[in-house]
């Protein structure tokens, strides 16, 4: 104890100056309870442990920013810019170091440091002064280059302030450069190298200036092209070190309009009064920390983007030295690894979308034949992907109270890989919701929540010509910090509202399907004296994803159903806020050929002459409308003839673009599958500041098969292999 208090003080007595620490944000966790792995008896239960990448990236997101104890807010942020030639050139240069947590409770420790020489200028072409508003047009050019490099090292502790004494050993820094041959093989189990590029150029022509001397405003188009070539190295095992190569370029357009309150001068929030340099240093630190929470913040942003990837990973042993000498020479080589990234772009530039299976898998062999003469290791995999697609995101700032951002893409991306006579096409919506309070300068954010929903339909494309069929992957993503247990059932209830249609064919719901909420959130544990704790109701922190899969038999089965099964099945999941109309009056519902609703009105009047307004009959006309277009929007997609049009028309509905929002949509269509289409599963891991640490997972109706499966998997892992990477994986 009196070690740990030591080292608490003197962590707090050398780091202040450079960052403060956050109070208390409340209890902690009482120990750690084992994995829970009870469930319904439907479901078979496992706890593997094994997090996806995307789980990890979604648990980055609600915890980055979020104040989990008093320690994790202790980091060390340095950084300096120098502008050059009237502004013109700039240089930036930074070292961070922070901890971070991993969903089991392990720590990891993160060193980067950062290099970013630029060159560019805002150029005014037209001033106007009002008295209310001051604005200006301008021209924006600027191009740079950024490198860094991050270490990301597993430490064994689970506690942020028993590990503060690791944060302060400077000594103990460590970057992925030199990547000299004794370096790679000290490499710890768990260990990742990181040494991401970028080069940019951008143009931007807009609008800014000043209304009624408090907001600050901003309105601008852009274009921009970069180009990111990054190397991943990670200590997979004793006998395993995986070599990740990534090369990209992308075209970006984009419009956007911000609104911000002015920053309140640094001179104004200067909390050390001296004049020298650390004084200045600290106090912009200190401004900038406090601006950030304490400014009003709207801003909008629409993208279109296209672009191209390749991927190249070897397999090593780091107990082998030839093998490390091999990886060594190839990172450093003659000026350095950013020569063989440059190389490899100029290889991969007439890659092309218009390439048939057979030649853009021969093109990609070709290009990763160069690296495998000078590593001499095993290549476990060669890919390219091309992409394109559009985004939109909005955010909102209430000082310290409130912050909120929402995140909408579309994105049709095709993977090839070498060594395979076929392509994968993936059309893919995403929409994020984060949300914040209590945002406290230096600290963080007390309260955090994210959801997150993803629909990816596949579909395989062949040497041959021909195409499968397409099948859905819907994914889930909730959780927090500092979270209710009430938003962390909705979480369950949400995967439970699709769950318990799946198969029912418009009669009612099957409850045996559904998640049972006592199994994931445990009311009680034991402590260390035997006794009975009863749970908290606010949950340190939680993360939960739910998938639903649906195979190629089961889209086909969706797409076909006749068009009373579908009428039948939305008045299923609508039953219960329109009880009263279609308990009297369901049966006078007609549907003809071509899939158009209506009902008897003269019928209708007469069952509802004794109601004193017409709200029923208007309710019966929105049903019918409703229904329609819903059979209209499947139909639709079931005459379309080309392949990937209806695999993208599909995608759309699944992405509440039709006549239905997204969870409606899947209500319906679940209902016309028989359960050996299906897969679903649902994890969830939560820290209960008295019952402790929490596992859940479990899969649903488990009747994939082979193909199904694999297919599956090869969206994942293009996915994990082709994204750039989070902050804790590689």
């Amino acid at each position: 104890m009196k070690r740990k208090i030591f080292s608490l003080f003197l962590a707090a007595a050398f780091l202040i100056p450079f960052f403060p620490l956050n109070a208390d944000a409340g209890q902690k966790p009482h120990g750690f309870t084992d994995y829970n792995v009870s469930g319904p008896v439907s479901v078979s239960t496992v706890a593997s442990g094994n997090y996806s990448s995307k789980f990890m990236r979604f648990w980055e997101d609600i915890t980055g920013d979020a104040v989990e104890e008093i320690c994790k807010a202790a980091e060390v942020n340095l950084s300096q810019n120098a502008h050059f030639a009237g502004d013109v050139i700039g240089l930036q240069a930074g070292f961070k170091r922070k901890m971070r947590r991993f969903p089991n409770s392990q720590l990891a420790l993160i060193d980067e440091v950062s290099f970013k020489p630029s060159a560019g200028t805002d150029i005014p072409f037209i001033e106007k002064l009002d008295t209310a508003i001051q604005h200006s047009f301008f021209l924006h050019l600027n191009s740079s280059v950024e490198g860094k490099s991050q270490v990301v090292r597993p430490l064994k502790g689970e506690d942020y302030c028993t590990e503060l004494r690791t944060l302060i050993k400077f000594y103990n820094v460590k970057t992925a450069w030199p990547p000299s041959v004794r370096r790679l093989e000290n490499m710890a189990v768990g260990e990742i190298w990181k040494l991401p590029i970028t080069f940019n150029i951008k143009t931007a022509l807009g609008i800014t200036g000043t209304a009624v001397e408090a907001i600050e405003f901003q309105l601008s188009a852009s274009a921009e092209r970069s180009f990111n070539p990054s190397v991943t190295v990670f200590r997979m095992a004793e006998d395993k070190m995986r070599l990740r190569i990534r090369i990209g370029t992308v075209k970006l357009r984009s419009i956007g309009a911000s609104a911000s309150s002015i920053e309140i001068p640094v001179e104004s929030l200067a909390l050390w009064n001296a004049d020298n340099f650390i004084a200045r240093f600290i106090n912009r630190k200190w401004a900038s920390e406090i601006n950030k929470s304490l400014a009003l913040k709207f801003s909008f942003t629409k993208n279109s983007f296209k672009g191209k990837q390749l991927v190249l990973e070897y397999i090593c042993n780091p107990k082998d030295h030839e093998q490390m000498k091999n990886v060594s020479n190839f990172l450093k080589g003659d000026f350095g690894i950013l020569k063989k990234m440059i190389a490899l772009k100029l290889d991969f530039h007439n890659y092309s979308e218009n390439e048939t299976v057979a030649d853009a898998a021969h093109e990609i062999q070709e290009m990763a034949n160069k690296p495998n003469s000078a590593l001499q290791a095993a290549q476990s995999y060669a890919g390219a992907s091309i992409y394109d697609g559009s985004s939109a995101n909005i955010s909102f700032q209430l000082p310290i109270v409130y912050k909120r951002e929402t995140y909408k893409e579309q994105r049709h991306s095709t993977y090839q890989a070498a060594g395979t006579g076929e392509q994968l096409s993936v059309y893919k919506n995403t929409k994020t919701t984060s949300e914040r309070g209590a945002n406290l300068p230096f600290a963080g954010s007390v309260l955090s929540h994210n959801y997150k929903k993803t629909s990816y339909v596949v579909q395989k494309f062949y040497e041959n010509g021909t195409s499968s069929k397409p099948l859905l992957m819907y994914t889930q993503y909730d959780g927090g910090v500092h979270i209710s247990g009430d938003s962390t059932a909705d979480a369950i209830e949400r995967a439970n509202d699709i769950l318990k249609y799946v198969g029912t064919n418009g009669n009612g719901v099957n409850e045996a399907n559904t998640i049972n909420a006592d199994d994931v959130m445990p009311k009680h544990s034991v402590n260390d004296n035997g006794e009975a704790v009863k749970a908290s109701k606010i949950y340190s922190s939680v993360a939960s994803e739910f998938k639903l899969m649906i195979n190629e038999d089961g889209i086909q089965e969706i797409l076909f159903a006749p068009a009373a099964a579908l009428m039948k099945a939305y008045f299923n999941i609508v039953r219960k806020a329109y009880k009263h109309v279609l308990s009297r009056a369901g049966d006078l519902f007609r549907i003809d050929e071509s899939g158009h609703v209506s009902f008897d009105q003269l019928e209708a009047k007469k069952r509802f002459r004794y109601e004193s307004d017409a709200r029923p009959l208007r309710a019966m006309r929105r049903l019918a409308a409703q229904a329609s277009k819903l059979i209209a929007d499947i139909f639709d997609v079931k005459k379309t003839s080309d392949s990937n049009e209806q695999a993208r028309k599909f995608a759309n509905l699944v992405d509440g673009k039709g006549s239905l929002g997204a969870a409606d949509f899947l209500k319906v269509v679940v209902q016309m599958l028989d359960p050996s289409q299906v897969t679903a599963t649902f994890a969830m891991d939560s820290r209960n500041r008295k019952t402790g640490k929490n596992h859940y997972e479990a899969v649903f109706f488990n009747s994939r098969g082979k193909e199904f499966d694999s297919t599956l998997n090869e969206v994942e892992n293009a996915e994990n292999r082709f994204d750039e990477p989070a902050l804790l994986t590689d």
